[in-house]
């Protein structure tokens, strides 16, 4: 085990932590250390042997959005290797947001695991979020969300923070922490020499397209909608809102099988093994919050072991965020990671990682950010992508290539087949996928302004009106 003035090293040399720092007022940026792998992964030992030495008692691992992630599933893993079984992994939002998945907590739906009761083990290494909240705000927060579920915090793990942090935390959890930032600001740091031995890829298999499919479906991951047309009366079912603020008849959920870890290592090596034998070149690899950050992870993790070389990893958020008004300086505050990373410099090239890809806008976002901040990067990836034109279109304007571990179409053949869905309720879905704008007039829904401009061109504000005129005279027959 390494000593405390080893660890406080570590930590003041890969931030880069002069002796001017405000030790008293200033959040260590610890989340930063993501992008060090050989480092994050001696800290979260370090971590790891410290809870198990104190005997707490707990089901699982809750990673708060998104500085916790990261950090709390290599945690998870170590612990599992260290106590000899199987931990399974929740991540937390900062809050709901329009479209796709709403909840607070992810990872525990449709899991038999996750019964009330369950004990959580918080991990938030520290840092602000992108909201500008202080750790104290968010293990809180965190907190009443675990607990109004109906899982008990009973304790929370961070790196280093000042000493009154815990002191807004309920006394009836156990605190772990490497040290405090006053213990840091205390030790003169020198050079330490971290080995790193990449591993062996492990009992993880090459898998088929049916298996990859059936992996997926077993899990109830794939959740497909009866939505009736336009003017057709009575039955059916409201379509989904995506994060794109489209419309659809399903939903698939691969972001909750961090809730299933070997599910996870599974489709993840699946997408890491077609990069390889792809021959993708990439310097390091970027994961996309909050769905991609897991997956870009691991991915990143096997595609070391594959190909024998450490490989940087960053997060990136704003994927949202307007590119037009965006500086250089905004782009960079956006990636997580790269900030005095020796390991990175500009101009490295990237691959990009979600773990699903529907209209690709987020992918094709943060490629906009990561070039704008210095970073080369030509292709996106993903564990499911949905393999639509419009997808495509927006692949192609922002010049990625795009790589799946598998993609919709492929998992409603398996689906079909395997009697998982019927085969309308299928047909429908392939309708969307084969024009997702049609679907969604057909159904009596609106797509976003941008996607009805790239299908229609500027005809479109005069199509938008005989939509609205067909949709008063529809109004007008019901009366």
């Amino acid at each position: 085990m390494l000593s405390n003035e080893k660890i406080a090293s570590v930590i003041r040399n890969s931030l880069s932590l002069e002796d001017g720092f405000d030790w008293e007022n200033t959040p260590i940026p610890t989340e930063e250390l993501v992008g060090q792998p050989r480092v994050l992964k001696y800290l979260t030992g370090e971590l790891a042997s410290q809870i198990v030495e104190s005997g707490l008692e707990f089901d699982f691992v809750a990673g708060r959005v998104a500085n916790g992630m990261a950090p709390g599933w290599l945690l998870r893993e170590d612990l599992e290797q260290l106590l000899g079984k199987e931990i399974p992994f929740v991540y937390i939002r900062e809050a709901k947001k329009k479209g796709g998945h709403a909840e607070r907590i992810t990872g525990h739906q449709n899991n038999p695991f996750f019964e009330k009761g369950k004990r959580a083990l918080l991990v938030d290494i520290g840092g602000l979020d992108s909201l500008g909240t202080a750790l104290a705000d968010r293990v809180v927060d965190s907190s009443e969300v675990l607990n109004g579920a109906g899982f008990p915090h009973v304790g929370t793990a961070t790196f280093a923070e000042c000493e009154p942090f815990f002191g807004r935390v309920h006394s009836a959890q156990s605190r772990f922490e490497l040290m405090t930032s006053q213990d840091l600001s205390l030790v003169e740091p020198f050079s330490v020499d971290l080995p790193y031995d990449i591993p062996e890829v492990g009992d993880v298999i090459d898998a088929s397209t049916e298996d990859i499919g059936k992996a997926i479906l077993d899990a109830g991951a794939l959740d497909i909608r009866d939505v009736p047309f336009l003017g057709k009366e009575g039955g059916g079912k409201d379509p989904f809102l995506y994060a794109s603020s489209n419309r659809g008849p399903g939903y698939v959920m691969v972001k909750g099988q961090v809730g299933r870890p070997k599910l996870m290592d599974f489709l993840c090596y699946q997408l890491a093994k077609k990069i390889h034998d792809a021959g993708i070149e990439f310097d390091f690899v970027a994961g996309n919050v909050t769905g991609g950050v897991i997956p870009g992870w691991k991915v990143r993790d096997y595609l070391e072991r594959l190909q024998g070389r450490e490989i940087p990893y960053v997060f990136v958020k704003g994927t949202r965020a307007d590119l037009s008004t965006m500086t250089e300086q905004d782009a960079a505050n956006f990636i997580v990671g790269h900030k005095n990373n020796p390991n990175m410099k500009k101009g490295m090239t990237c691959v990009i990682v979600e773990e699903l890809a529907n209209f690709a806008q987020t992918t094709s976002a943060s490629a906009g950010i990561l070039r704008k901040a210095g970073y080369e990067t030509e292709n996106g990836s993903s564990i499911l992508f949905y393999d639509h034109a419009q997808g495509h279109a927006n692949l192609e304007r922002a010049g990625l290539n795009m790589t799946a571990a598998i993609t919709l179409p492929e998992l409603l053949e398996v689906g079909e087949s395997s009697g998982h869905f019927k085969p309308d309720v299928v047909d429908s879905y392939r309708n969307f996928l084969s024009n997702p704008t049609i679907w969604q007039l057909e159904h009596g829904f609106v797509p976003p302004e941008k996607d009805l401009k790239n299908y229609f061109g500027e005809n479109y504000r005069a199509f938008m009106e005989k939509c609205a005129e067909h949709a008063r005279e529809m109004k007008g027959d019901k009366k």
